[in-house]
């Protein structure tokens, strides 16, 4: 007979035992809608249409389930369809279940059915229902929900006899026609087969024959397969994505949460073998704040080794996009999360779904007490395959994390239920726990040679959901080691990770990766919605504010730290930072409610810092402070508010700075000599205007440091440098060029920027208007409005008598789709590669197009700086609010705007306000001090008016000697005592660096970052004597 044959047969056998599972379905008649706020209840009709719009997404359902006398022997079980089945589950009808109050599972599009316990003739319950039909379509087409429900009277012998089939005979199918170990797969299934009597199903000679096959199974099949020793062995963790805002908003994913953990405590006790991981502290808070019954049945299956809370972060956070302080944040308000409420530490940072990975993460994940890295974005890359699975992840600084990528994917097919339609540039974290997926993950993994065991995480996700009974069946099958297949284990993955370290750590075969984990998709993340990524930045930088002042005045007045104001506000920062929400491939609704989130943030953040700075100061109509909270000695333009007729700022030596009063009514004044981490206080000084000449014209410009001129569209053609006589503009070409590129991604709209973006184009010419709009002895700004379709960008350009560099201050009013918007710096600077600010240092990245790898890297992201240089010269670009930049050969361009239309169809078409500018330089970035220049922009000195309170030290909370170490966060430590202080070093080159304090402490301790106490360190007087390595982080505990 053809083996084929035997395989159709096998198959139809699955088909009709899959028909039979179901002995008999009987709808429910009683059926309540809630048809209005007020409580109104009003009959429903079983398999009616419900939900057809937004207003009517959410709505409640009510019935009784009556367990009739005559009900067939079998399991009693609840069915919920709503014609979508088989749908990606995240976009369809959800439901959350309560089974006699209890919040017992959910329904989706993969979760039918609900097990009711204790079902016995005469037994009832009462179910009610909370539904979310999901009424945005998102592109795809809006099938109007139904709601059928129906008591079912389910065969387990039946049901079991199919994974016992199934479960072999699609190993077999994956096995090359014609070997023996198919066919003899194939002859046991079909042995099976006879031993089933189908002609009258559910009967007494029915259920025997089910037994004779399943016995024989047991025996012939199964048996000697758990005997054998595996080829490899895949660990397998239940787990489900829950994307904290997408497709969905953020209140949204207060009820995934509970309906997927429901889901999952419900499977764990049909299933106690069942091992359930899940991240992300936030989700937990929402279920504990909405559902706490729910939330103490968790606590419970924690405890009782079933599940599995891990990860790290507060949310999975973008890594591109975020400051290191906020990543660290994230790890320390995370792990405060899970060791309060779990008594957990995280070990595992657990980010499968991120966009791209920092070079700073591996040292901060060793400061954290990380030690394992997992995720499977990378495979995503569109050039260049990963080439390793497990290998050791090397930061800037040369620390070291273990990590694994997970290689889940189908062994033939579509690569999952996502379809994804390249099998070698595609791995899951959603897998699907079959033998076609663990055999496509063995197939997959890359270094056998080096171990045989893999990590699978498996389970519906991005929207929740979770494992199903489904996977949970084939499991338990799948730990005998069929043909072809890997053995599966059901484990923690914390657990795989410990045992991963004791078979490769010490093996000299273990590969390296240094550097960034650059994934080669969704550049455009750096860049779209840019009024949040703005937001993120600006919110970072208050945070930083209110936590140094508030510290200060801690220390010297002894006020109360706001540590439970600063808790929430971090929380929920961090929860705007989630992969998806900031970087901008979210729906509208997402970035309205966050546009008001960040108001009340600023709101609050703004109150925090203006309580602490008027603890310090007192009323002097005649007097002004200023705060500097950078770690570095500053001369800066401040701007403030001051009475008419004030024409200068003294300082308490009598020294005074020339003030200009802007179009706007403000004031500015070039001021010299503000010390690090302090306050001081200057006077306003009434006289005559002192004499300037303007800096510039339309048509060029003059200062003590730049000199050149424009051409007809208002770009720099010629920029010399007064310090070094060099020309900055490459021949032929002009600075400040603005581009609209034709961006329509094929596949990712908001996330993507193709290679192929260039090739249509339009540049900006024939500005509408210029005029100079300041002038004085400390700027003057040049404004050039320009026309693009029907949107406008307005430039100041502002040229300082005495600051090194050019600002563009932008004000776009933006109505385009699908433009791309950059602004490009061909600079006359011969180099191969350029320097890039990233969290806590910064990394060198090539600017030509050597390799594929090279290639991949036409878009990176950037944090306030980028730089090219030649030994004697260079230039920078500095921003406040900008990631996405391009560096080819020796044009510099920063991406200021991303407008797609998918899934938020308005994105970007707003009004913007940023600053970007333009730092010619002698010497390379580190002589320049180019990381000063951009922190002072992105961080300006601060006024209060008055003047400081009598008997306020004038000295630096902090300072330090070296110009390559950057003092980064000044706040009150969250549990002990005593202040914290982190700082970094910045140049990648080793130091002995003193840190000289304002006072004595009493103890000064190294500590993680997660602040725990580590060696004591020597002090003289009020100093601390530090060895500081290239780009290291060192955090300090100050008592």
């Amino acid at each position: 007979m053809p083996m084929h044959q035997l395989d159709l047969r096998v198959r139809k056998i699955l088909e009709t035992l899959r028909a039979l599972r179901v002995r008999s379905a009987a709808p429910l008649a009683n059926i309540e809608i809630l048809s209005s706020p007020d409580g109104s209840w009003e009959s429903f009709a079983n398999g009616a249409e419900w939900g057809q719009t937004r207003k009517e997404n959410w709505t409640w359902f009510r019935f009784s389930v009556h367990i009739p006398h005559d009900f067939p022997p079998g399991d009693a079980a609840l069915r919920v369809l709503t014609g979508r089945e088989g749908n990606w589950e995240a976009v369809h009808p959800q439901f959350l279940a309560y089974l006699d109050g209890r919040e017992e599972q959910a329904f989706d599009t993969r979760h039918h059915e609900m097990r009711l316990p204790d079902a016995s003739p005469g037994r009832s319950y009462t179910v009610r229902l909370e539904a979310y039909a999901h009424a945005e379509s998102h592109g795809m087409p809006p099938v109007p929900p139904r709601l059928q429900v129906d008591l079912l009277c389910l065969c387990p012998e039946t049901d079991a006899l199919y994974y016992d089939l199934f479960v072999p005979w699609e190993a077999a199918t994956l096995l090359p026609e014609g070997s023996r170990e198919r066919e003899r797969l194939l002859y046991a299934l079909s042995d099976a087969v006879n031993l089933l009597d189908l002609r009258a199903p559910y009967t007494p000679a029915f259920l025997d024959s089910v037994e004779q096959a399943r016995r024989f199974l047991r025996e012939s099949l199964y048996a000697p397969l758990q005997g054998r020793e595996p080829e490899a062995i895949a660990t397998c963790v239940g787990h489900s994505h829950i994307d904290v805002a997408w497709l969905w908003d953020i209140e949204q994913t207060r009820h995934k949460a509970a309906r997927t953990f429901s889901t999952m405590l419900k499977l764990m006790e049909r299933y106690p073998e069942f091992t359930f991981m899940s991240s992300q502290a936030q989700l937990y808070q929402f279920v504990k704040e909405d559902h706490p019954a729910l939330y103490a049945r968790i606590r419970e299956a924690i405890r009782r080794g079933q599940w599995e809370p891990e990860g790290g972060m507060w949310v999975e956070a973008d890594c591109n996009l975020i400051s290191g302080e906020s990543i660290v944040r994230q790890l320390l308000y995370g792990n405060e999360f899970f060791q309060t409420e779990f008594g957990h530490r995280c070990r595992i940072l657990w980010l499968p779904d991120v966009f791209g990975y920092s070079a700073a993460l591996p040292q901060i994940l060793k400061k954290s007490g990380i030690k394992y890295f997992f995720t499977s974005k990378l495979s995503w890359s569109e050039f260049n395959l990963f080439p390793y699975d497990t290998f050791v992840w090397r930061g800037i600084d040369g620390s070291e994390v273990l990590t694994h990528f997970t290689p889940s994917r189908d062994y033939c097919g579509g690569g999952t239920y996502e379809k994804h339609e390249d099998l070698q540039h595609f791995t899951t974290y959603n897998a699907l726990l079959s033998p076609n997926q663990i055999k496509g993950g063995w197939q997959r993994f890359q270094q056998k040679g080096l171990d045989n065991q893999f990590l699978v995480s498996y389970g519906y996700g991005d929207g929740g959901g979770g494992p199903t009974e489904e996977m949970l069946e084939n499991a338990r099958r799948l730990t005998a080691s069929l043909p072809g297949v890997p053995a599966v284990r059901q484990d923690f993955a914390g657990a795989f990770f410990e045992g991963l370290a004791k078979r490769v750590m010490n093996d000299r075969r273990l590969p390296k990766w240094s550097g960034e984990l650059y994934l080669e998709y969704h550049r455009g993340t750096y860049t779209a919605m840019a009024r949040n990524k703005r937001s993120n930045r600006k919110l970072e930088i208050l945070l930083r504010e209110v936590e140094l002042w508030c510290e200060y005045a801690r220390e010297e007045l002894g006020t109360a730290y706001p540590q439970e104001a600063l808790r929430a506000l971090w929380h929920q920062a961090l929860t705007l930072q989630f992969h998806d929400i900031l970087p901008g491939s979210s729906i509208q609704k997402v970035y309205e409610d966050s546009k008001s989130t960040y108001a009340r943030l600023f709101e609050q953040a703004e109150a925090l810092l203006g309580t602490a700075q008027r603890a310090l100061t007192q009323e002097d109509s005649e007097s002004l402070t200023l705060w500097n909270s950078l770690s570095r000695s500053r001369d800066d333009v401040v701007r403030f508010a001051a009475p008419e007729g004030v024409t200068a700022l003294a300082d308490a030596q009598g020294h005074q700075f020339p003030v200009q009063r802007l179009s706007d009514g403000s004031c500015v004044a070039f001021v010299q000599g503000l010390a690090p981490l302090s306050a001081v206080t200057l006077r306003f000084v009434r006289g005559p205007l002192q004499p300037f000449e303007a800096l510039a014209d339309a048509s060029g410009f003059d200062t003590p440091l730049f000199c050149g001129r424009f051409d007809e569209n208002m770009r720099i053609v010629s920029l010399i440098d007064r310090r070094t006589g060099r020309e900055t503009v490459q021949p032929g070409h002009a600075l400040n060029r603005l581009v609209v590129y034709d961006n329509r991604p094929h596949r990712y709209d908001a996330w993507d920027v193709n290679i192929y973006y260039p090739e249509k184009q339009w540049t900006l010419e024939h500005p509408e208007s210029v005029e100079i709009v300041e002038q004085g002895p400390v700027l003057t700004a040049v404004r050039v409005r320009h026309r693009f379709g029907t949107s406008s960008i307005v430039q100041d350009m502002v040229f300082y008598h005495d600051l090194a560099r050019i600002d563009f201050q932008t004000t776009v009013s933006w109505r385009e789709a699908h433009g791309l918007l950059k602004a490009h710096f061909p600079v006359d600077v011969f180099c191969d590669s350029a320097t890039f600010d990233i969290q806590y240092g910064n990394v060198r990245r090539p600017t030509h197009r050597n390799t594929s790898w090279d290639a991949a890297r036409f878009e990176v992201c950037a944090h306030k700086w980028m730089d090219i240089s030649e030994p004697g010269f260079g230039v920078a670009v500095l921003n406040d609010c900008k990631y996405g930049c391009s560096v080819h050969d020796n044009d510099m361009a920063l991406t200021l705007l991303k407008s797609s239309t998918y899934p938020n169809p308005t994105a970007d078409q707003e009004q913007h306000v940023f600053t970007y500018a333009l730092c010619p330089h002698p010497g390379d970035w580190r002589s320049a001090r180019v990381p000063d220049e951009a922190y002072a922009l992105n961080i300006p000195v601060r006024t209060v008016a008055g003047r400081l309170r009598a008997g306020m030290p004038p000295a630096s909370y902090a300072r330090v000697n070296q110009p390559n170490i950057i003092i980064e966060c000044v706040k009150a430590a969250l549990h002990g005592e005593g202040g914290i202080l982190r700082l970094y070093e910045c140049y990648g080159m080793r130091c002995q660096a003193t840190l000289t304090l304002a006072r004595r402490p009493s103890c000064v301790r190294r500590i993680s970052l997660m602040e725990e106490d580590g060696e004591v360190l020597e002090t003289a007087e009020n100093r601390v004597v530090l060895e500081v390595k290239p780009y290291e982080i060192v955090s300090l505990r100050i008592l």
